[in-house]
């Protein structure tokens, strides 16, 4: 924030953000406005999920033992392996051009010669997590809006719920609210409701006057994403796992 010389800011974050979302508003509470946390992350990782994670992960590690030659089908196990945690094995034209955009990244991330950092962001993270005190989270100052996916298969309800009652413990201001029929990354498949929820957040939270919108926002990610053969026309309708469309390709350069 400081390199960027930002004034003190509204936190939006999702799954392992909400984590560092979380620590700023610890360690830097006046630089932090409000925190709108979807898909919070657990204090302590389910042991299923932690086992999840491993697997997919040494999937991973299995596609690439060598790199001349990489395991296609070990691959998309980590990838169909991924999905299911993110979006229930959901697929549509959107989720398939985000899956497809983000395979060349995580190659060069977490491909030959970088799988320990696989390792650190994918499992550990999650796994070796430490947990706050009361007295920690009495540090934030800000309001706080959890959101919860419903069927968040990683992570159910009483998950939030228990991160909502320490955060009332420790004196934050902070409510819950659970979207249905929405994965973990419930951002992607009912955004209209989510950003729905964060305008409305955000309008609590400000005294100032607000700008107009402006009539038409384009995503900075939109060409990326149409490359992949998504359309902004398309409705994101959901399709069977099995006929979600991995382009093999682009794992080699």
């Amino acid at each position: 924030m400081d390199a960027l010389q930002l004034p003190p800011c509204h936190f939006f974050a999702l799954s392992m953000g909400t984590r560092i979302a979380l620590q700023v508003g610890i360690s830097y509470p006046e630089r932090v406005l409000s925190l709108f946390l979807v898909s919070p992350i657990p204090a302590e990782e389910p042991a299923g999920v932690s086992e999840g994670r491993q697997e997919i992960y040494d999937c991973w590690c299995l596609g690439w033992s060598d790199p001349e030659h990489p395991d296609i089908e070990a691959i998309e196990d980590a990838i169909r392996g991924a999905n299911e945690l993110g979006f229930n094995s959901r697929g549509g034209p959107l989720v398939e051009a985000i899956i497809n955009a983000t395979k060349p990244k995580s190659v060069r991330n977490y491909g030959p010669g970088r799988l320990e950092e696989g390792q650190i962001a994918t499992v550990d993270f999650f796994t070796e997590k430490m947990d706050y005190s009361t007295e920690k989270l009495g540090r934030i100052q800000c309001s706080v809006k959890l959101i919860h996916c419903s069927e968040d298969i990683a992570y159910p309800l009483h998950h939030t719920e228990e991160l909502l009652q320490r955060l009332v413990d420790a004196g934050v201001d902070v409510e819950l609210e659970v979207v249905s029929d929405a994965p973990h990354f419930g951002t992607v498949t009912n955004a209209i409701e989510i950003n729905s929820l964060l305008h409305d957040f955000l309008m609590k939270q400000t005294t100032s006057d607000v700008p107009l919108p402006l009539e038409e926002v384009t995503s900075p990610y939109q060409s990326m994403l149409i490359a992949e053969g998504w359309s902004p026309d398309h409705e994101n309708e959901d399709s069977d796992e099995d006929d979600l469309v991995f382009y093999t390709t682009s794992f080699v350069s």
